[in-house]
This record gives structure tokens, C-alpha cells and sequence, in this order.
């Protein structure tokens, strides 16, 4: 069976086992007999059928954004299309983007503020914009810590309702990995600069091998030997020894890719 259209721009396959496809057209649920396509045609509450971005949360409520970031959510239970819209305030959220953490809740980075998904057609808020900025790829990590970025192009940590900027290289696009080191410290790639952080610190690691026209964009923890692999927009991949400190170009050739929610899936050539 063929899709009612041509150009599909991310894929999900939620915890029921159906397949969704965000596309240019709208936005189609496959349920392995038949296709729903919701779209402006059917649901006068989408007001543009582009769509890049769709997520499951642990409820299994579908979240979806348009082009002019508005987004959607399909409730688990009923199947009901909403638009998303800020706890105090009944219109619309324009959400920049959203990500998923570990416990399956959904984070919406806006110009109000970052907010959280719940159980039901609920919002939490988590963060307020007293001034209207925009806020950019936010997540929580395993100790409950919220990383974001700022229209200002600068890494924020928010932690014990305190805000505190990451001195960092001029960042590009913000990435996660919720990786555990034996040590059980956790890692985050953002532009060309690596950060190890746990529950009360983080060391920021700079590399001079990666330039400034590299975005790291994939990391993999190696407890044999403790290295990380890491990948690249332009340049491949890159090998970080631990125990001398060395990066070093790896032997293994391709790209590597940024799959749903910022988190890393390499595609490579042996």
C-alpha cells in the first residue's frame, strides 16, 4: 500500500504497534489495514499540513509540530486531535522543539518558557520566559537537571531553580546523550565540545582536532578500553581515548546522523 504521499519527513512506531509519518501533506497513521491522515482537509484545527517532528510519551498520547510550530497532540484513549497550548493561557504554544526524556514525558521548548507534558490534555510548566526568550532542545537527565539553549546561541543549566551559563565554543545545535560511564557520570555533545557531567558537576572537554565547521553528532561509550567514538557532520568519525586523552581520526568511514529528539544513531560504512 502506497502513501497518499510523497515526502515523509520523520517515521514512528508508537507503543501500539501503528506507524505515523510526519510529511508535507499532514501527518498519516498506518494501523496496518487502513491510513488516517490528519490534515487541514479533515481537521479544521491544523492550519498548516507541513510537518517535521512527532513523539509518543509514556501515556501514548502522540505529539506532533507544523512548520509554523504549532503543535498537536492525539490523545491515547479517544484519538482526539488538540492543539497544545500553555497551562494559564488558552492559545496556542509555538514550540521551537520538542524531546523526550528517559521517563517517556515529552519537553516543549518555547518562547514562554519550557513546559512538560502529563497525563492527560495537561501541560506543566517547568521554566518561564519572564522576557520572552526563546528557548531551544531542551531536556532533563537522569538527575533531573534541565539543559537548554537560549536564543543567544549559549548553553543553560537549570538546576535547583538556578540558571548558570556553560562557557563553551560557539555552539551550533544542541545534542543529547544520556550515556552512563562505569563511573556513572553521563555525557553531552553540543557543537564541537563534549560535556561529562553527573549529579553535581560537569567537566566541559574541548577538542582542536574537530573545527569549528564540525557539529558532533554522535557518541558511544567503549568500557573495554574506556573511549568514546564519536561522529561527525563533516569530517567522520573520531576516536577519544580516556586514559591518554587523545583524539584521534578512527578507521571507520562514513557519516553520522541525528535521529528523533537530538539523540545520535550512526550510519556508517566498515
Amino acid at each position: 500500500m502506497g502513501l497518499p504521499m510523497s515526502s515523509v519527513s520523520s517515521i514512528l512506531v508508537d507503543s501500539k504497534g501503528y506507524i505515523w509519518a510526519t510529511t508535507f501533506d499532514g501527518v498519516i497513521r498506518f494501523d496496518g489495514f487502513k491510513i488516517k491522515l490528519f490534515s487541514s482537509s479533515s481537521f479544521p484545527e491544523i492550519t498548516n499540513d507541513r510537518f517535521f517532528d512527532i513523539l509518543e510519551d509514556r501515556h501514548g498520547n502522540i505529539f506532533f509540530i507544523s512548520e509554523i510550530k504549532r503543535a498537536y497532540r492525539v490523545d491515547s484513549e479517544t484519538g482526539a486531535l488538540s492543539v497544545l497550548s500553555a497551562p494559564d493561557n488558552a492559545k496556542p504554544l509555538f514550540v521551537n522543539q520538542m524531546t523526550k526524556t528517559s521517563f517517556g514525558d515529552i519537553l516543549f521548548s518555547t518562547k514562554s518558557g519550557i513546559f512538560e507534558s502529563k497525563k492527560g490534555n495537561t501541560l506543566a510548566s517547568i521554566i518561564t520566559s519572564e522576557s520572552g526568550e526563546e528557548m531551544f532542545m531542551a531536556f532533563r537527565d537522569q538527575w533531573g537537571t534541565i539543559w537548554f539553549e537560549n536564543s543567544q546561541e549559549q548553553l543553560i543549566r537549570f538546576s535547583d531553580g538556578k540558571m548558570n551559563v556553560i562557557n563553551v565554543n560557539k555552539p551550533n545545535a544542541l545534542r543529547y546523550f544520556d550515556l552512563e560511564e562505569i563511573s556513572g557520570n553521563s555525557w553531552l555533545s553540543w557543537n564541537n565540545t563534549i560535556i561529562e557531567f553527573n549529579e553535581f558537576d560537569y567537566t566541559v572537554h574541548n577538542f582542536d582536532a574537530i573545527n569549528q565547521e564540525n557539529t558532533i553528532t554522535h557518541l558511544s561509550y567503549n568500557h573495554t578500553n574506556q573511549s568514546i567514538l564519536f561522529g561527525t557532520n563533516n569530517s567522520g568519525f573520531f576516536n577519544w581515548n580516556r586514559k591518554s586523552d587523545q583524539v584521534n581520526k578512527s578507521s571507520i568511514k562514513g557519516s553520522s546522523l541525528i535521529a528523533e529528539n537530538g539523540i545520535g544513531r550512526s550510519h556508517t560504512q566498515i
